[in-house]
């Protein structure tokens, strides 16, 4: 089980696309079919068109949300609390259902799968990079042992305790001939505000040297690869082991 699981952690999943403009119209057609199945699944989408030929989609109760565009594919899923106004009294707030990190990319998985079966008649476009998201916000007294030896590694040379970040670094985790691998890492605390939490956001990324069609086989295999590799880089990355490979 990832350390993830026990948190309100949130997943994402972003494929960089190189359009084909030739087959642009195929593009968007698969993009409305999949907004159809879209429609079948939630009954709650606001839908708002980005640009020419993308839309950006959230489901508001589930907290599901799609950019689409000939640019960049991102599906992901956050939490929304629904605010129910009660007459004469305090309104009520209503907890969304709450799923473990692993369980909702499940869900984007499948709904990644489902859209690349609706690109299938596309031929020419491409994609050269994708990305692996968690974002969760941490109660400062539950850190796991990485993210505190990270913290420490930022005092030390400050030579004092640190009551407040917002720190930004990208590592690179890996090169070779035919991909890059790097991970941006984001902290951000403030100590006289105690009750935001810690607030850590891991984007792992592979870069491919060449690019990769978007067809269904070739693009789920490769996200999958990505997958679990993203995950075990958050393990080792949670249990302050990145230095043993």
């Amino acid at each position: 089980m990832l350390w993830l699981d026990g948190l309100l952690a949130h997943p994402t999943i972003g494929i960089q696309v190189i359009p084909s403009f030739k087959e642009i119209h195929l593009f968007k057609n698969g993009i409305n079919y999949f907004i159809d199945y879209l429609v079948q699944e939630y009954s709650d989408l606001d839908i708002e068109v980005t640009d020419i030929f993308g839309y950006t989609i959230r489901a508001k109760k589930t907290g599901h949300f799609f950019s689409l565009t000939n640019k960049n594919i991102v599906l992901g899923i956050g939490y929304f609390v629904e605010k129910k106004p009660r007459p004469g009294k305090l309104p009520r707030f209503q907890m969304p259902e709450v799923q473990s990190y692993s369980e909702n990319f499940e869900i984007l998985q499948q709904h990644l799968d489902k859209l690349l079966t609706c690109l299938v008649e596309l031929n020419n476009f491409k994609f050269n990079r994708i990305g692996i998201v968690a974002d969760v916000n941490i109660d400062k007294g539950s850190l796991p042992p990485g993210v505190e030896k990270w913290i420490e590694s930022l005092e030390k040379p400050l030579g004092n305790t640190l009551v407040s970040s917002r720190t930004s670094l990208i590592s690179k985790i890996s090169e070779n001939d035919k991909v890059k691998e790097q991970c941006h890492h984001i902290i951000d605390f403030d100590d006289y505000r105690p009750e935001l939490g810690v607030h850590l956001k891991l984007d792992w990324q592979r870069f491919f040297n060449i690019s990769e069609p978007l067809s269904h086989n070739i693009t789920s295999r490769l996200a999958q690869n990505c997958k679990e590799d993203a995950f075990d880089y958050f393990e080792k990355f949670a249990e302050g082991n990145l230095e043993n490979g």
